[in-house]
């Protein structure tokens, strides 16, 4: 039996989603990856430790999946530019995308089970909707589209 067969369609990624499948491929879902030598809890995580310039603070978000890690960037001083690597980039540059596709590819290839259900949904729209706890939609992410896929 597949892990989607009893899935409604399409595939709902926001951060509070409800469903076992949708949880694992959002941001959020604790899937722990390496990339150039660092551990990651969450895509979120390396998300949100991009914006910190503060090393300390940067290992602390690292290890975080979850709201916590989201929460955890809410903090940071927004910047034009942050930097990786010992390189400084522009936020939303096509170079920050890159490094994005990065860590979800990381992620991916490092946690079978959600490589799985990734795989699974191939012919499933996957989208971006946020949703307040009354079910009505929130406004849509700034960085990541109601459309995905």
């Amino acid at each position: 039996m597949s892990l989607l067969s009893s899935h409604p369609s399409p595939i709902n990624v926001a951060a509070k989603s409800q469903n076992a499948t949708e949880a694992l491929l959002s941001n959020l879902a604790h899937t722990p990856f390496h990339l150039d030598g660092m551990l990651y809890a969450s895509v979120e995580a390396y998300w949100q430790w991009l914006k910190c310039p503060d090393e300390s603070e940067r290992r602390k978000i690292a290890s975080m999946h979850g709201m916590a890690s989201k929460k955890a960037g809410e903090k940071a001083e927004v910047n034009e530019y942050f930097v990786y690597q010992w390189v400084s980039y522009p936020v939303w540059s096509a170079e920050h995308h890159w490094l994005m596709k990065r860590a979800i590819e990381a992620k991916f290839a490092q946690n079978p089970e959600a490589l799985e259900l990734l795989l699974a949904s191939w012919d499933t729209p996957i989208i971006h909707e946020p949703r307040r706890k009354d079910g009505s939609l929130s406004p849509d992410s700034k960085t990541i589209p109601a459309n995905v896929s």
